[in-house]
């Protein structure tokens, strides 16, 4: 009988199975187990990201215990000498093993079809069709045929359901254990899912996931194969059995392919750096040449945002070597870019990779003429590595994407390791998507041409810089005005509507403008503006670079402007990220000895100020207030707060649930209160307003430039006693 004929009739007869039905039903119910582990900041990583976790996790072990039954069935029924006289039991383990993977993908589309409805609804404007079908074939699907696959293996060559259940759950366990947490390869069962983006790309994470599922897909193929040797023949055992099995030397050599193909792979996986894993220990060194100054500089980049995201590029460096001699010169670059060719007034000229990886940046070397003027041109290509450390959080924030670009200094291109005189510029053209619109560090990015129906080229530069920060995504851009400065606000166009709704532009304008009388300006000028972006989840924070600060996407979800902590509404939600600017990204409250001091409480308490000043006191009371004073009663009050030797019988979610509480409480509303009772005792706001004016301006004194909770007792001459800090 031919395999496809076999696989028919063996799908057929397992789909007639109520056991095979228990199975499915129990994948679903796995499935739904996500929603009781809901720990993103994203929509998608609540209602997404949790449950492909939950369904890959259990629907493993299911489809295991399903997979040892169904395997184990010829046995138990004794028809093995049956059944090997009709079909070959090589033919046999293939059918089966095929039957098994194709009920796991139709128990994958059926969770996927009936989930859809419902996270489409929960998701709304942040739904992406691409990354709900990314995470079921990705994630699910592989970790349910993994799971029939890895119990094949095991029970071809033990032979008992049991032992082979043992080991199973033990590999499982080891996958997730901290000793294989370095590298995102060696987790089979389940590749990292932290959280998912709502509104740039997740690319990165499913390119990682994909890979992993790929290596694996090869390597457990292979010991298949290997296995499928250990079947039991002619009556004999498991040593004599494999003699007879190795005589088909094909199968050997195909599973050893597969096996030397998947190592291959995992050691020349393509997305993170070799940074030693001592990095810390690794002492830098300074490759600057004196005597020698970039004079200026211009690079054209073209972008290609397939699925490994690749950059080609050429940039002129003008330089002045004022030594008289030849001088070794050196460029940094992302690990993931390769110099094709360096020339020098023209001329070739030869250059060596150093391969220092360090932090996903290199050096080249090349020998510098002893002329004084020199022009430099440098061609490079490659998709950008990432830092090796950084495996288990997909990387962070340098990214080539489908709807998503972040590429900074070394990783849009080489940087000189030379003096920069004042005033040099710095130009970039670089070719994106029809789609995308950039966002760059220094003065105005302008639109130059439309290169083809799908591509624009634009055109940046800043001056007395070494390297730039380019940002592009599917963004709206709308100038806020407010505290006499430029600002421009870009985000994400799937919630322009939503923006416009909350009247958020009206609120973050005035906290823009009470920012800046309350605490001082923050410089820039009309050519050189304040961007303010909305940033991808996988940023981990904001950050703040030149005349660029990030806000992360986070803010920007229901479960965020909903919370009542940081506003009564999502326009004030939104007002409080941008003062985060002024606290957080302008200067930051930080104390080694007070985890919750931090730069969320004066945050919350400058929303406060603000929302009293636009809606009156009653407002501010009932909505702030009232609201930060409950939480802290309810915290105290709080029966394992009262009585912590109780708090360690706790089921682990459960005190975890409890200390998120707690540290949110303390840290928003807890130091909120107390800047609300340093105003009390101080006699009114203003006093309160010149302090941390002063300390906004001046910064800290004890840890600088991070302002500490003794910097705000010394200036404020108020001590923990009387603001009631334990």
């Amino acid at each position: 009988m031919r395999v496809l004929d076999l696989l028919r009739v063996e799908v057929k007869r397992l789909l007639c199975s109520y056991i095979t039905w228990i199975a499915i039903l129990a994948t679903f119910a796995a499935f739904l187990s996500g929603f009781y582990t809901q720990t993103g900041s994203t929509m998608a990583s609540v209602y997404l990201a949790e449950q492909v976790k939950g369904v890959s996790n259990f629907g493993l072990i299911i489809f295991t215990i399903l997979s040892l039954y169904e395997l184990n069935l010829i046995s138990k029924n004794n028809t093995k000498e049956i059944t090997d006289c009709i079909v070959s039991p090589y033919r046999q383990a293939l059918i089966r093993l095929l039957s098994l993977i194709c009920v796991s993908l139709i128990t994958t589309l059926l969770i996927m079809l009936i989930y859809a409805p419902f996270v489409i609804w929960k998701l709304n404007i942040v739904f992406s069709l691409k990354d709900y079908i990314s995470c079921f074939l990705i994630y699910v699907f592989p970790s349910l045929a993994f799971g029939c696959i890895v119990s094949a293996i095991c029970y071809q060559i033990i032979q008992r359901t049991d032992v082979s259940a043992i080991l199973i759950l033990v590999l499982v366990i080891g996958s997730k254990s901290t000793y294989f947490s370095e590298s995102y390869l060696s987790k089979w069962s389940m590749p990292d899912l932290i959280l998912l983006s709502d509104d740039f790309s997740n690319d990165m994470i499913f390119r990682l996931a994909g890979y992993n599922r790929l290596v694996w897909s090869l390597l457990l193929l292979g010991i298949w194969i290997i296995s499928l040797l250990c079947i039991r023949r002619y009556g004999k055992k498991l040593f004599k059995s494999f003699v007879i099995g190795i005589k088909k030397g094909w199968l050997i050599f195909l599973s050893m392919c597969l096996i030397l193909g998947g190592c291959l792979m995992w050691y020349n996986e393509p997305f993170f750096d070799n940074t030693p894993l001592d990095w810390m220990n690794v002492e830098e060194k300074n490759y600057m040449v004196d005597g020698v100054f970039l004079v200026r500089a211009d690079a054209n980049i073209s972008i290609n945002t397939s699925w490994f995201g690749k950059l080609k590029g050429e940039i002129k460096y003008i330089l002045r070597n004022i030594t008289g001699a030849e001088q070794d010169f050196y460029l940094s670059l992302n690990s993931g870019y390769k110099v094709n060719r360096i020339l020098i007034n023209g001329q070739e000229v030869a250059f060596e990779d150093l391969k220092d990886d360090y932090i996903a940046a290199r050096h080249i070397r090349c020998k510098l003429p002893s002329e004084e003027d020199l022009v430099m041109n440098v061609e490079y290509s490659g998709s950008p590595k990432l830092w090796n450390a950084m495996q288990s959080m997909a990387g962070g924030g340098t990214l080539i994407s489908s709807n998503y670009i972040h590429l900074t200094g070394k990783s849009l291109a080489p940087v000189p390791e030379v003096l920069v005189e004042e005033d040099a510029p710095y130009y970039i053209q670089v070719e994106l998507p029809k789609k995308l619109t950039p966002v760059a560090s220094g003065y105005e990015v302008q639109k130059v041409s439309e290169i083809n129906p799908k591509y624009n080229q634009w055109q940046t530069y800043d001056k007395g810089v070494t390297g730039m920060m380019v940002l592009a995504g599917e963004y709206i851009k709308i100038n806020l005005n407010g505290g006499g400065m430029p600002i421009e606000f870009y985000y994400s166009k799937k919630h322009h509507e939503q923006i416009e709704s909350l009247g958020a532009i009206g609120a973050m304008e005035s906290a823009i403008k009470y920012c800046t009388e309350k605490y001082g300006p923050r410089a820039f000028t009309e050519d050189r503006p304040f961007k303010i972006i909305q940033g991808t989840i996988l940023m981990f924070g904001g950050f703040a670079r030149d005349n660029i600060s990030a806000i992360s996407e986070d803010s920007f979800t229901a479960i965020n402007l909903q919370n009542k902590d940081i506003g009564a509404s999502g326009a004030e939600v939104l007002a409080h990220e941008i003062i985060h600017q002024w606290w957080g990204l302008g200067v930051m409250l930080m104390d080694s000895e007070d985890f919750y001091w931090s730069s969320e409480g004066i945050t919350t308490y400058t929303t406060y100020r603000l929302m009293k000043q636009l809606y009156g006191d009653k407002y501010a009371k009932e909505n702030y207030l009232d609201i930060w004073e409950n939480s802290i009663n309810n915290t105290k009050n709080n029966f394992y707060v009262r009585n912590p030797e109780y708090r360690e019988k706790l089921p682990e979610k459960y005190a975890v649930n409890l200390d998120a509480t707690l540290r949110s409480v303390n840290t928003y509303c807890g130091y909120a209160m107390m800047f609300n009772r340093a105003a009390e005792l101080l006699g009114g706001e203003d006093k309160l307003d010149e302090i941390l004016k002063k300390l906004f301006l001046e910064g800290g004194i004890e840890s600088p430039p991070y302002i500490s909770l003794n910097d705000f007792l010394t200036v404020s001459g108020l001590t923990k006693e009387e603001l009631g800090i334990e």
